[in-house]
């Protein structure tokens, strides 16, 4: 009966650790991250990400996205305003909890990372890496494959 009760508090003791440690565990997961090849001249380029999953029971926002490759990376939208297209500055993307939010190319918010002064040496490279914070603390780093443009090959007859 005293072993049982020695082990009982052992567990009950150690369980807000397990808790912590459990808490700190990652809740964000980012997944498919691309561009397109930098053209010579070009110091802009748009990043997209297939996904930022949140599996937390909490919402969760990007709030900065830093890359040693770059000078500043902005957060972006864009919106059709009086049929043209406008790009908006977001200050955070709200990731709901137990959900998901794309940064696609395709993405229903025209979401997007816009990366300025772009270094050089991402035309060279296949992949280079960005830094996600979110509100939660958590700090994530991701690989951006870079793509060739798909270009449309015109015949001449």
């Amino acid at each position: 009966m005293i072993l049982t009760l020695i082990i009982s508090t052992i567990f009950a003791l150690n369980l807000p650790f397990v808790m912590a440690s459990d808490a700190n565990e990652r809740v964000i997961n980012i997944s498919g991250g691309y561009t397109n090849v930098i053209r010579p001249g070009q110091s802009t380029i748009a990043v997209y990400l297939d996904t930022i999953k949140n599996s937390s029971n909490k919402d969760v926002d990007l709030i900065i996205v830093s890359s040693p490759f770059a000078k500043n990376i902005e957060i972006h939208s864009m919106q059709i305003v009086d049929n043209v297209m406008k790009m908006k500055k977001e200050e955070k993307i709200t990731i709901p909890a137990k959900s998901k939010v794309s940064l696609g190319k395709k993405n229903p918010n025209n979401y997007h990372l816009m990366v300025f002064d772009v270094s050089p040496q991402i035309t060279e490279k296949n992949k280079f890496t960005i830094n996600l914070s979110f509100s939660n603390g958590e700090k994530l780093q991701t690989e951006i494959s870079v793509k060739k443009h798909t270009e449309i090959q015109h015949k001449h007859h």
